[in-house]
């Protein structure tokens, strides 16, 4: 059996077996973000993880493995860092993936792994920021798709301040990506949160078209 494949990742995750999701690796991290914002928006909270690879250089395949660090995963934990801490921490979701820039995101002052519980046509405040290198664009994505998007001049960075109207249960997610810098070890810049959910009226996200 081949340890690379995830067959079984969807029932696993919605069993509670799965605690995260590799969005950022070695592989296709634009595919990897869509297969996770589906997970979410099918109601299953997984939080943004990263996977290095960073095995040694095997010369006769022509393999050359990135150092290691070169894909990070910044957890927020209580209290001083420990193993069990960030455990904690990645099970609640308080999680940025991540291969070179910085990504922040809150929804009514909540950062990832929170959650807003609203009546029904509320409106709540979202930001997202972004710095770093390589970034071309930073988008925030619900339930629904994408809903909002700008440009990054340079290495300038950049901020998204927008309102969004509930009706029903969503997530909210900050994506910052571009293309190969020299600061970046890999032909794609990417990071990406943990969400943010917006209950409605204490209904939970799950949409029949995610699954």
């Amino acid at each position: 059996m081949r340890s690379v494949e995830c067959r079984e990742l969807v029932a696993d995750a919605a069993l509670g077996l799965v605690d995260g999701m590799n969005v950022v690796s070695n592989l296709n991290d634009q595919g990897a973000a869509v297969v996770f914002r589906r997970l979410l928006g099918a109601g299953i909270p997984i939080a943004a993880t990263v996977g290095t690879d960073s095995m040694l250089s095997v010369r006769r395949d022509s393999t050359y493995a990135n150092p290691p660090g070169w894909a990070r995963m910044y957890a927020q934990v209580d209290g001083p860092l420990s193993v069990d801490g960030l455990k904690d921490a990645v099970r609640a979701g308080r999680t940025i993936a991540t291969n070179g820039p910085w990504v922040e995101l809150t929804v009514q002052e909540q950062g990832p792994g929170g959650r807003v519980d609203v009546s029904r046509g509320a409106e709540v405040r979202v930001h997202a920021a972004v710095h770093g290198p390589g970034v071309q664009r930073l988008r925030i994505y619900t339930a629904d798709g994408p809903l909002a998007e700008t440009d990054v001049p340079g290495e300038e960075g950049a901020t998204l301040d927008v309102t969004l109207p509930v009706d029903e249960p969503t997530f909210v997610v900050a994506v910052a990506d571009g293309g190969s810098h020299p600061e970046v070890l890999t032909d794609q810049t990417m990071a990406h949160t943990s969400a943010v959910y917006v209950d409605v009226e204490g209904r939970r996200v799950a949409r029949a078209e995610h699954a």
